[in-house]
C-alpha cells in the first residue's frame, strides 16, 4: 500500500508568499504543494529563478496551479468580485497554464467560485477546449465542485470531467464543499476508477441554521469537526491510491499563526486522519514526514 506524500494547499498559509509558501512546506515536511497563479506571476525575474532554483534542489514539487477561475461560462469577471478574491480572477487560462509549465506542476485545477448557475453542458464545452489545451502543454485538469455555482456537486464535477472526452481531466475533491453539497462517502464510492485527480481536506461543524455563509472562512483543521475526513479519505484513496493528499483551511486561527506553525499544525492534522483511514502505515508514514520524490510519469504526452 502506498504512502501518500502530503500536500500543502496555498489557502492554509494564505498570505504567504511563493517562497514563503514553498519554504514553510519544505520545513514541515510535505511533498508537494498548490499555488494561485498570481504567487508566481508577481514575482520579480530574480525571486523566480530563486523559486527554481529552490524546487530543483529538492524532492519538494508543485502538485496544482489553483486555479483557472474567470473566463467559464457564468464566471464574473475581476472587477465584479470583492478586492479579497479579484486577484483570484485576473489570470486567464494561458497563464494558468503557463505558471504550471515554469513550476513543472502536474495539473491545473477549475473552479466555478463565484458563478452563476449554468448548464454542465456550457461548462463541459469549456472544460473539454481547456483539456485540449492541457495536452498540448502535458498538464493535467482538475475539476472542482462548489455548491451554488454551476459545478454544485462532486457528481456534477464528474460528469463535466467525463464529457471532456480526455484522459487528462479528473476531478478535484474538497471535502469541505463536498459536505456542504450533502455528499458522503457513497458518492465517492460511485465514482470509476482513477477519478479523482486531487484532495483538499478540512474539517467542518455544521453552522446554526440562517448563518451566513463566508467563502474561504471558517475552516477547521482536519479532525477538529464532525466530518467522518477518515471514511471520505479511504474511499478517495480506494479509488486513486496514489494522490497526493492536501490540507486546505482557511480560517482566522491559521492567519494568526506563523507560516511555519501553520503549515505544521496541517501537516499534523493530515497525518492522523491518514491514520484513520490507513491504520497499517502508520509508523511508515510519521518516519517519512510524508515527503515522498515526485513521480512525473503521470503527466501526459503532448
Amino acid at each position: 500500500m502506498p504512502v501518500n506524500q502530503l500536500e500543502l494547499c496555498w489557502g492554509t498559509v494564505e498570505r504567504a508568499s511563493l517562497i514563503e509558501l514553498l519554504g514553510a512546506a519544505d520545513r514541515a515536511g510535505y511533498g508537494s504543494v498548490t499555488v494561485t497563479p498570481r504567487s508566481y506571476l508577481q514575482l520579480s525575474g530574480r525571486d523566480t529563478r530563486s523559486v527554481r532554483s529552490f524546487l530543483a534542489d529538492r524532492p519538494l514539487r508543485v502538485h496544482v496551479v489553483d486555479a483557472i477561475l474567470g473566463g467559464l461560462p457564468g464566471s464574473p469577471r475581476a472587477e465584479q468580485v470583492e478586492p479579497r478574491f479579484r486577484p483570484l480572477f485576473e489570470y486567464s487560462s494561458a497563464q494558468c497554464f503557463d505558471v504550471a509549465g515554469h513550476l513543472n506542476a502536474a495539473a491545473v485545477n477549475v473552479a466555478h467560485f463565484l458563478g452563476a448557475a449554468v448548464g454542465l453542458d456550457a461548462l463541459s464545452d469549456a472544460v473539454a477546449g481547456l483539456a485540449a489545451e492541457a495536452r498540448s502543454r502535458g498538464v493535467l485538469i482538475t475539476v472542482e465542485c462548489i455548491p451554488g455555482t454551476g459545478i454544485p456537486s462532486l457528481a456534477a464535477a464528474h460528469r463535466i470531467a467525463a464529457a471532456a472526452g480526455s484522459d487528462v481531466v479528473s476531478v478535484m475533491l474538497d471535502t469541505w464543499h463536498h459536505a456542504r453539497s450533502g455528499g458522503g462517502v457513497g458518492d465517492i464510492r460511485q465514482l470509476p476508477p482513477g477519478a479523482i485527480g486531487g484532495l483538499q481536506l478540512s474539517d467542518r461543524r455544521a453552522p446554526p441554521p440562517g448563518t451566513p455563509y463566508r467563502a474561504m472562512e471558517d475552516r477547521l483543521l482536519p479532525g477538529r469537526g464532525e466530518l467522518p475526513l477518515a471514511a471520505l479519505l479511504s474511499a478517495a484513496l480506494g479509488n486513486s491510491p496514489d494522490v497526493p493528499v492536501g490540507v486546505e483551511v482557511f480560517s482566522s486561527e491559521l492567519r494568526a499563526m506563523s507560516f511555519d506553525d501553520a503549515a505544521a499544525a496541517g501537516n499534523e492534522a493530515l497525518q492522523d486522519v491518514l491514520a484513520g483511514a490507513r491504520p497499517g502505515d502508520r509508523a511508515t508514514r510519521v518516519a517519512t514526514g510524508g515527503n515522498q520524490p515526485w513521480d512525473a510519469s503521470h503527466r501526459p504526452k503532448a
